[in-house]
């Protein structure tokens, strides 16, 4: 994990603002839908992907309209 040197309140709602360089880094655009994980005494927030309709994972492949992942994908080749 990479320090920023950020530091950031939550305000009443329990909002924080996430600076625009690391916004950019990340290349975050406006509306950018993120997953929310925990982890411990860790929150984990990453770019909302699509997942595999089967199994839940990160999808990479797009079957008769739905996301899969290479395992299921392969699986289903096997039928």
């Amino acid at each position: 994990m990479k320090a920023t040197g950020y530091v950031r309140k939550l305000d009443h709602l329990g909002r924080f603002v996430i600076p625009g360089s690391v916004r950019r880094s990340l290349e975050f655009t406006d509306h950018q839908p993120l997953l929310i994980a925990v982890d411990g005494d860790r929150i984990i927030l990453e770019k909302e992907t699509p997942r595999c309709a089967v199994c839940g994972e990160r999808a990479t492949e797009d079957f008769a309209g739905k996301h899969l992942c290479v395992e299921c994908l392969a699986g289903i080749g096997r039928l």
